[in-house]
């Protein structure tokens, strides 16, 4: 009787004890929380809790878990986005202005080529002495900023009849237009004529003078660019 009664003594000892033990508070793994999950200052824990500010951390706390609160030191400042100043938007440059044409001037040129030099005797075949000669005048022409037209006239002397050197001023006049065409002269600019013995230069009784009436003219009616 008397074992049993320690017993009983015992139990209801025990079971007082356990009724009156406070509850212990919830925790997470680092730190004390409320029921929100909240980190709470419960005031002086017992040995194996550390405590810091309103944070409890308990004895299994981990740095790499805390809360600020806890100590965890707080995640650095975004860097500020410096923007670059726009620069001020220029007007573009106004296009240069058109260069004014150079001033042209109308030019009339006659190019007198000698017939005795350029022509064998009696007929209208250019010699190589009159091939050149005419085309020192394809060269003159490139001087001409523009060409109007071209004549080319025939002359001859006195010394045979007055029907054959008529034909034979024309068919040198012609003789020299298609040799300006074979140098690329475009022949819309091209007139060729024969003057015969009408219009002499010089006395035709003399051999000299009529040496200058055997000839052929070529009349350039156009314009040149003004040296400034």
């Amino acid at each position: 009787m008397k074992i049993r009664t320690a017993i009983s003594t015992f139990s209801v000892a025990a079971a007082v004890s356990l009724a009156i033990a406070p509850i212990a508070p919830a925790y997470s793994d680092s730190y004390i929380v409320d029921t929100e999950g909240n980190p709470v200052f419960v005031g002086t824990m017992g040995e194996g809790f550390g405590t810091k500010d309103n944070c409890v951390q308990t004895t299994r706390h981990d740095e790499e878990e805390w809360t600020e609160a806890c100590g965890k030191p707080a995640p650095p400042p975004a860097p500020k986005v410096v923007e670059t100043p726009k620069e001020p938007e220029t007007a573009p440059a106004p296009p240069p202005a058109a260069e004014e044409p150079a001033p042209v001037e109308p030019t009339f040129e006659r190019i007198t080529i000698d017939g005795q030099a350029v022509f064998a005797t009696g007929s209208a075949k250019l010699t190589d002495k009159g091939k050149a000669a005419v085309d020192d005048v394809v060269k003159q022409l490139h001087s001409f900023d523009k060409v109007k037209t071209i004549k080319i006239v025939g002359h001859t002397d006195s010394t045979g009849s007055k029907a054959f050197n008529q034909k034979l001023s024309e068919k040198r006049a012609n003789a020299v237009r298609d040799h300006l065409v074979s140098r690329g002269v475009n022949p819309a600019l091209l007139t060729a004529s024969g003057m015969g013995e009408s219009s002499p230069i010089a006395d035709n009784k003399t051999k000299e003078g009529r040496q200058q009436n055997r000839r052929v003219e070529i009349h350039i009616d156009g314009s040149k660019i003004v040296s400034q």
